[in-house]
């Protein structure tokens, strides 16, 4: 097995962002700077942390947003709430470091803990917050300095993302690590880069790869027609993905056991310029 790896010296007090976020409730979806970050769905709440450098890139303002939605078969968000808790640390350093420097909540109180903004009766709601980032890893840009994919013709990028999604399939179908790796190399030196990998981080990252081509009790659906795809833009038309007709992820492993668990796998696309072919960023 291969695994990109970036010899570049590494200067390991550059900071690491995380995000936690807490539910009770609802649905939800979390956006950083216009992209998915994170997608909670059929079940009642629970906790999730996950790193930020991926998604922010730039030392600078970060924008979050929240979307909140009613639990599957409810029409109103009556409880529900979602609090979002931001964590830095120098990568040398999370032992002593660890900052949770911003709680941000979906419901507001008043000085007496009074709830004045009632979502109860809502079919939706949103808040967003931003957050500076200080002391991230500088070099990978990602696709900050990418074509505007939605200003491209939608015909002709649908075709060439479509053609990519079967590239993808073909390899996970033939439990292909190493093409595969090939594949999404962008994206890993950038995993690698903003998050200053050690050998134990790639260790782990690798495995975590590999258990998923290889999932044991699971089943690679077939992709879906191209008619019943369609595409989703994200960073501002600087990555674009593709979705079924249920809005989900067309590369989807289904367990053995039961055919209502699925694990989806988003991929999101990028082009350098404008004589780049599309490859796998985020």
């Amino acid at each position: 097995m291969t695994y990109y790896k970036n010899n570049e010296p590494r200067d390991y007090s550059k900071m690491i962002y995380s995000l936690s976020v807490n539910s009770m409730d609802c649905e939800f979806v979390v956006k950083v700077d216009d992209v998915l970050a994170f997608k909670w769905e059929q079940d009642s709440g629970g906790s999730i942390t996950f790193k930020l450098n991926q998604l922010i890139l730039n030392n600078g303002e970060h924008t979050v947003e929240v979307e909140m939605y009613p639990l599957y078969g409810k029409h109103t968000l009556g409880d529900a709430q979602v609090i979002l808790t931001f964590h830095r640390y120098p990568k040398n350093d999370m032992a002593n470091s660890y900052d949770s420097f911003k709680t941000v909540k979906s419901y507001i109180l008043d000085e007496a803990g009074e709830v004045v903004n009632d979502i109860s009766n809502m079919k939706k709601y949103s808040f967003s917050t931003t957050f500076q980032a200080t002391g991230l890893p500088i070099g990978n840009m990602g696709w900050k300095n990418s074509v505007t994919l939605q200003s491209e013709d939608k015909a002709k990028l649908h075709k060439e993302l479509y053609n990519e999604y079967r590239k993808i399939h073909t390899i996970l179908k033939n439990k292909d690590l190493d093409a595969f790796l090939e594949l999404t190399r962008a994206r890993e030196e950038l995993i690698d880069f903003i998050n200053c990998f050690r050998d134990i981080d790639r260790k782990a990252r690798l495995n975590g790869i590999n258990n998923m081509i290889n999932a044991k009790g699971a089943i690679l659906n077939e992709l879906p027609e191209i008619h019943d795809t369609h595409m989703l833009f994200e960073a501002n038309g600087k990555l674009v993905t593709l979705l079924d007709n249920n809005n989900c992820a067309i590369i989807q492993f289904v367990s053995e056991q039961n055919n209502s668990m699925r694990n989806q796998i988003l991929f999101k696309f990028h082009r350098k310029d404008n004589n780049a072919m599309l490859e796998v960023i985020n």
